[in-house]
């Protein structure tokens, strides 16, 4: 089967360790310590900027560091929206931004654009609105030292599944959004359409894991889950976010067995797992606006309706930093 060069995914904005044996020694550690710290005292405010961040000339940090990903990495309609294509919804506010600034790291290149699967890795990439992504992959060099992934929810159709989800009824006057669960369509015949996906993204996680290894043969890679939008208990707040209760638990249960998924692949193919799911406890799409990290279908905080927003990306930045950060003393 002849594979398009352009492609775009199925579904809207959602979208490690090899030959480096020390990440950060002497009093970088101690720097990026404090740094940590100070990342983590603010994350509730979060600072803007005016154009996409760049490394100091004088950086400390000697990390070579490129993020790849899906519209949970790039946080489409936080401000400020940098780098093309535009329509990738890459923010100078995301976590890897964030993450980049706590190391003090030499070079930054991100790469992540909402609506990316895993095909986007190698082949050019129609976002949202037209513009055109070159692989990511093509940001991996030699010298690169340190990546981080967060990839394959468009592949497993997750966050198109939740859409799918969305009853604007409490009661069963007809297919969703009219009141019906969706999970009935989902589980047809018996068989776990969104179950299977999850299974067949599983190897072309692994193929990709393997090929960042050989294009980025000195870099630490960290694999980022999904965090717990729909938190880790409940029937969920229709109609806050308009999903009937047993579609919660449905979507729930999904989005823990894909980053079950990723953690198991990633153990296997010498990629660090990093889970968000610590850090995004308390502050699931049921939270009150300023506590919930996840967007139902509010534009505030800014983020986009259905992922998450601007206080997620200051939220976990610390936790993943902090992962790098320990994986550096293994």
């Amino acid at each position: 089967m002849t594979r398009r060069s352009v492609h775009s995914a199925p579904t809207p904005w959602i979208g490690v360790e090899t030959g480096v044996k020390t990440m950060i020694g002497g009093g970088g550690t101690r720097r990026v310590t404090a740094a940590l710290a100070a990342l983590a005292a603010s994350a509730a405010a979060v600072a803007g900027c005016s154009q996409g961040w760049v490394p100091s000339a004088t950086a400390t940090g000697h990390h070579r560091y490129v993020a790849l990903g899906d519209s949970w990495v790039s946080g489409p309609l936080i401000h400020n929206q940098v780098g093309t294509p535009i329509d990738c919804g890459r923010s100078d506010r995301n976590w890897p931004t964030l993450v980049a600034k706590a190391l003090d790291v030499a070079s930054f290149t991100d790469a992540s654009c909402g609506g990316a699967d895993i095909d986007a890795l190698t082949e050019p990439f129609e976002a949202n609105l037209g513009g055109i992504a070159p692989p990511q992959f093509d940001l991996l060099r030699p010298d690169t030292t340190l990546v981080t992934i967060g990839i394959g929810g468009n592949d497993a159709d997750l966050n198109g599944s939740a859409i799918d989800c969305v009853n604007l009824l409490p009661v069963p006057l007809g297919p969703p959004p009219f009141g019906r669960p969706c999970v009935e369509g989902f589980t047809e015949g018996g068989v776990d359409r969104i179950a299977a996906k999850i299974a067949a993204t599983r190897p072309r996680l692994a193929a990709a894991f393997d090929e960042i290894h050989r294009r980025a043969p000195n870099a630490r890679v960290f694999a980022t889950g999904y965090g717990s939008p729909l938190g880790g208990s409940g029937d969920g707040c229709w109609p806050t976010a308009p999903m009937l209760a047993v579609d919660v638990h449905y979507i729930r249960a999904r989005l823990a067995e894909f980053d079950q998924a990723i953690a198991e692949v990633a153990a296997a193919h010498d990629v660090t797992y990093v889970s968000l799911d610590a850090a995004t406890t308390g502050h699931d799409i049921c939270r009150p606006s300023g506590v919930a990290w996840f967007n139902a279908v509010s534009f505030d905080p800014p983020g986009f309706p259905g992922h998450p927003n601007e206080l997620f990306h200051a939220g976990v930045a610390p936790t993943i930093a902090a992962s790098i950060v320990a994986a550096a003393g293994k």
